[in-house]
């Protein structure tokens, strides 16, 4: 996954990063998107907001380890994901 690093921060000795995904991305209801920048366990990623590039309304998203899935309903919606969380 195409990321650009826009700000960390140190608590502790975690590092969180917030990034976002650089192209759009066309998702529908049910796709997964894995963030592999992240850590593949429980509550590495703490927020993710998935924005439609229209109109900049959210997508309702769940998270899981370090996979977002799509829970709103779209079809075929052009979006930008932002994720924070502990980083790989």
């Amino acid at each position: 996954m195409p990321a650009h690093t826009a700000s960390f921060n140190k608590i502790g000795d975690i590092k969180y990063y917030a990034y976002a995904i650089q192209d759009s991305i066309t998702v529908s209801t049910g796709d997964t998107i894995t963030c592999e920048d992240f850590v593949d366990e429980a509550s590495s990623i703490k927020k993710a907001v998935l924005m439609q590039n229209s109109d900049g309304s959210e997508v309702d998203c769940t998270t899981l380890n370090n996979v977002v899935t799509v829970g709103g309903a779209v079809t075929s919606v052009e979006c930008t994901l932002f994720v924070f969380g502990r980083r790989a």
